[in-house]
């Protein structure tokens, strides 16, 4: 497995040299769309362009919540096709082509708990009435179950599923073994890879997978020593686990790597359900609270596809509006002012 996540390194690093061995990039290339859910007569899915976020457009309406959107990265297939994958609170799942604007109802899911669309455009592994994993093949609309692994009945949320870069692996959360436990399912045997053996006192949830295939970050209470939840990171083997952030009063959850793979987002819960945003060197390093704790905080983070911005809903006016900063915790903006709840940002590269 590990030998996949290396040619999938290489791939990348290769993909750089074309491009001209470039390793940062100015906040002025971040283009492109961001997708998110918002209130006109009802909930939808609308955009704004990232650099002229003053006006909303709609593109899909909906009878209920958008609950999540989520894509890869900003990654577009070679076909010249970038999908999302949006659900309602209902649970509908939804496919939404971000170049025709078309929106297709994905008929065998009508009680989505969490979906994630696979970095190629492919497949999306689905959670499916918190009973059922399922992987959808987008392009002849066919699913199959993955019948060794069932989702955690008591965290079937959407940070509890990640796939590997390469498409070719999955890491998700399932209670396979008496505990709720992180594993990482081969798509091409259905192999199985124990990640985390805790035991019932301890947590392990919200995994994510490294851009460079080498680490999963997730979240657990494991090393803490008053168990309040950090971020951690292991191999995909389940070799070399390591405590990533230092947090001794505040809960750490929700890992999110920037594209370069040097840097994790996460939210930080001061404990009376207020979420402040945090970020830290994927070498452990600069580990920083980039927003305060005020009203319920923080959600629905994203990164730009340069990774120079992280992208998040705050419901710090009364609403949920759409903010932008730097990774550093500089240049913070709100971007929507528009007195109604918006949520889920998604940015996508045009």
């Amino acid at each position: 497995m590990r030998i996949g996540m290396r040619v999938a390194a290489v791939l990348s690093v290769l993909i750089v040299l074309v491009s001209g061995c470039r390793d940062s990039y100015d906040d002025s290339e971040e283009k492109g769309k961001i997708f998110f859910s918002s209130f006109f007569a009802d909930y939808e899915l609308a955009f704004m362009e990232a650099d002229s976020p003053s006006e909303r457009h709609q593109v899909s309406y909906t009878a209920s919540m958008v609950d999540y959107i989520t894509n890869a990265a900003g990654k577009v297939s070679m076909g010249g096709v970038s999908y999302i994958v949006h659900f309602t609170s209902g649970g509908q799942l939804n496919l939404f082509d971000t170049y025709t604007f078309s929106s297709n109802v994905i008929p065998s899911f009508a009680s989505t708990y969490a979906a994630k669309i696979s970095p190629d455009q492919t497949r999306i592994l689905v959670n499916s009435a918190a009973s059922q994993y399922y992987i959808y093949n987008i392009d002849n609309s066919t699913s199959y179950p993955l019948s060794t692994v069932t989702p955690s009945a008591a965290s079937p949320d959407q940070n509890m599923i990640t796939w590997s870069p390469d498409s070719q692996y999955v890491a998700l959360v399932s209670n396979h073994s008496t505990n709720d436990e992180i594993y990482v399912y081969s798509l091409s045997d259905g192999g199985l890879t124990l990640l985390t053996s805790f035991g019932s006192s301890f947590s392990r949830q919200q995994p994510a997978w490294s851009p460079d295939g080498d680490w999963i970050a997730f979240t657990s209470n494991c090393l803490s020593p008053l168990l309040n939840n950090n971020i951690m990171i292991v191999r995909p083997d389940g070799t070399e686990m390591r405590r990533l952030t230092s947090g001794e009063d505040t809960i750490e959850t929700t890992p999110l790597w920037s594209p370069n793979g040097k840097m994790v987002a996460y939210l930080i819960d001061n404990g009376v359900g207020s979420n402040a945003l945090g970020s830290i060197k994927s070498d452990g390093s600069s580990q920083k609270q980039l927003t305060e704790h005020s009203g319920s905080g923080v959600s629905g983070v994203s990164w730009s596809p340069y990774g120079t911005k992280i992208v998040f809903c705050a419901n710090w006016t009364g609403f949920g509006e759409i903010y932008t900063i730097d990774p550093d915790g500089g240049d913070l903006k709100q971007l929507t002012y528009w007195g109604t709840p918006s949520a889920s940002p998604s940015w996508i590269s045009d």
